[in-house]
């Protein structure tokens, strides 16, 4: 395929293909809201297949709109995860849908799982997970 691209290309005089420039390569940020780190324990069991067994994680860190974890497997890109957000220390506690997005390894036999909740938490449930966003 790559010979039938690259004599296309030599046939209608075009120049070869070179890699963007170095301003131009420069990765985005393309999470829509900020990040907050966060030690808290999560509670989640599946809600679409594939099924996971219902266990527990550490919240690594969160965001309105999405959270990553530490997770001691990995867990399936598109599986919908039921997850208890709680932090004792504040007495507060809520659930909410989320979507895994990606799974890569760790350290130490673990796998940071994130992606984006179903619906996004309020500055108030922000600041009862993991002190002041705001500031």
């Amino acid at each position: 395929m790559k010979t039938l691209v690259w004599s296309w290309r030599r046939w209608l005089n075009w120049p070869p293909l070179r890699p963007l420039p170095a301003r131009h390569r420069q990765i985005h940020e393309r999470r829509q809201a900020p990040r907050f780190p966060c030690q808290l324990d999560v509670e989640y069991r599946a809600v679409t297949a594939p099924f996971v067994a219902a266990g527990k994680c550490e919240l690594r860190d969160v965001s309105a709109s999405g959270a990553a974890m530490l997770s001691p497997a990995p867990h399936d890109c598109g599986t919908m995860l039921e997850i208890k957000l709680s932090n004792p220390r504040r007495q507060f506690s809520c659930k909410r849908l989320w979507l895994i997005a990606h799974s890569r390894p760790a350290a130490s036999r673990q796998w940071i799982v994130g992606g984006p909740f179903y619906t996004e938490l309020s500055v108030d449930e922000l600041e009862a997970l993991c002190g002041s966003p705001s500031s």
